[in-house]
């Protein structure tokens, strides 16, 4: 998957790890030139109604923290 272009918008660069629902990788958000954290779905999750919803509550989590090195 590294160099892989997701949505449009995000290079992945390196695998920095994984775990039950998914791959987390470093990436460059070439709409924004920044590098970010991008959490890619397991194909095994992937379908399931009720872990796709815990993804998604995960994500809108994530994009509210912010941190003053950033």
């Amino acid at each position: 998957m590294r160099g892989a272009l997701l949505e449009g918008r995000y290079r992945l660069e390196r695998r920095l790890g994984a775990g039950g629902m998914g791959e987390v990788w470093q990436a460059r958000d070439l709409r924004l030139d920044r590098e970010v954290a991008v959490k890619v779905i397991s194909r095994g999750v992937a379908g399931d109604h009720l872990l796709e919803e815990r993804f998604r509550k995960e994500a809108r989590t994530a994009a509210g923290l912010t941190h003053p090195g950033s």
